[in-house]
């Protein structure tokens, strides 16, 4: 069988929590999920697929895709699919069903997990099938084939919106090193280029999957923790780097830094100078200065961080299990080693009681010093305790999210914890912020000096600091 999947255009996305300027100004990153729905696919031997990365191409991709349906003349599509990008997901298989009328179209991805149902229901959709499906789409594809009825693959959802298979969904993959590793080659590599100012060709990796943390903000599935061997990892590295790739972010929800893995890919990936360089997101608490230093001679370029608020209360109502002291610990030997940061706040969280609260993020984000920081919105979404919070205090409604997931609209505006403060008043706040960190003589020069990227991110920066958003819809 031949399987085309789709990763959509971000064109029809709703607003996001970083703001229409960070966003224009971050790139695109690759397909890294389909990449590996693909691999499982074809590693199968019974199925051939390939991927159409249409956030390439914008607004402009419908002919590019149709062109190549007509070419490759799939069986199945799949469509992967995230909650803010739902208007996007409906275009592609509006566009798709014009093209190819009596097509098979399946769609998948963290949207699914939490609106599998409604997402059937969606005009166009035969199956959902929710979950890490490098297993289950390969069977789904031998069954669809094959021509049998019933289907019977655990968590498939089918038009009806009812699972084939109640009360059933499928594990995910326990063994990260069985499954297949990715193959970039069909994929035009050099398109992926420039991340975070740095002007180089770049992919995306994970070792891990799961999370191991219980942050009240995030709906990252809980449990199932696995990790990768660091075999695995090196040989995933090796092969990109064979393909011209010299910079690898790591996309785990949170990058290990601690205990013997952590140290044996540390000294594994030291002196290795014929692999990618690359970057990483992790939390604060591991990062002390002889993990850093460590992961600079490994070859590490940067670390993320998430720091999300300014106080301690903050971070209990976060769900964070630190301390503002670490945190400025873990800052201060970012420095101390030459390790280039970036610090990831939030805005409007349920302690915050007025404005001059929410600029004690501004003052508390210039004295720990990153390289970059990003100061996000706090936005609600599905699964989430503070969601669950909001929805009892009255602040929003419980269905707010699944009437999106029904009907996806451009003007959608997720929602935030507005107990005290205005969606207005904290996107106001939030280019407040951007002003007060990026507009010091310090971190102008600094960034004149930069080479890489120094065009996309003045860009970017001049639209933020003039307050100027993305019109949706």
């Amino acid at each position: 069988m031949r399987v085309l999947l789709i990763n959509p255009t971000q064109a029809y996305a709703i607003d996001s929590e970083a703001g229409g300027a960070v966003e224009e100004g971050a790139g695109c990153y690759p397909p890294l999920g389909l990449l590996h729905l693909q691999a499982g696919l074809n590693a199968s031997g019974r199925h051939e697929a390939v991927v159409f990365d249409a956030n390439l191409l914008g607004e402009v991709y419908e002919e590019d895709l149709c062109r190549r349906i007509g070419e490759f003349d799939p069986n199945l599509i799949g469509i992967m699919a995230l909650t803010p990008n739902l208007p996007s997901v409906v275009h592609t298989v509006a566009t798709v069903k014009r093209k190819m009328p009596s097509g098979s179209i399946v769609i998948g991805g963290p949207h699914t997990r939490f609106f599998a149902e409604e997402t059937s229901e969606l005009e166009g959709v035969d199956f959902v099938l929710p979950g890490e499906a490098e297993n289950t789409l390969p069977m789904f594809a031998d069954q669809l084939e094959a021509g049998r009825e019933p289907l019977q693959i655990p968590g498939l959802v089918t038009k009806a919106g009812l699972p084939l298979m109640p009360g059933e969904s499928a594990p995910p993959p326990a063994d990260l090193d069985a499954l297949p590793l990715p193959d970039r080659s069909g994929t035009d590599i050099r398109a992926y280029r420039g991340i975070g100012g740095m002007d180089c060709v770049f992919t995306t990796m994970i070792t891990s999957r799961g999370c191991p943390h219980r942050c009240t903000f995030c709906s990252t599935p809980r449990g199932a923790f696995r990790v990768r061997s660091v075999a695995s990892v090196v040989e995933e590295m090796s092969r990109c780097a064979d393909l011209g790739i010299e910079h690898i972010y790591f996309l785990d929800d949170t990058f290990p830094t601690t205990g013997s893995r952590a140290r044996e890919l540390f000294d594994t990936l030291t002196g290795r100078s014929d692999l990618p360089s690359w970057s990483c997101r992790t939390t604060a608490g591991g990062l002390s200065e002889d993990i850093l230093s460590r992961m600079k001679k490994a070859g590490c370029l940067r670390v993320q961080v998430g720091v999300e608020t300014w106080s301690d209360e903050g971070l209990s109502v976060l769900g964070k299990r630190t301390s503002i002291e670490k945190i400025q610990r873990t800052f201060e030997a970012a420095r101390k080693v030459g390790m280039p940061s970036v610090a990831y706040f939030m805005l409007g969280l349920p302690h915050e009681r007025c404005a001059d609260d929410v600029r004690q993020l501004g003052v508390f984000a210039r004295s720990l010093a990153p390289t970059y920081a990003m100061f996000n919105v706090l936005t609600l979404y599905p699964g989430t305790e503070l969601f669950r919070q909001a929805v009892d205090m009255g602040l929003t409604h419980g269905d707010v999210w699944r009437q999106f997931a029904r009907q996806p609209d451009t003007a959608f505006e997720p929602p935030i914890w507005n107990e005290y403060l205005s969606r207005d008043q904290l996107n106001a706040l939030q280019d407040e912020a951007y002003r007060s960190f990026y507009l010091r003589p310090g971190v102008i020069l600094r960034e004149a000096l930069t080479g890489g990227g120094l065009r996309r991110k003045v860009k970017a920066g001049l639209r933020m600091v003039f307050g100027s958003r993305r019109v949706q819809g």
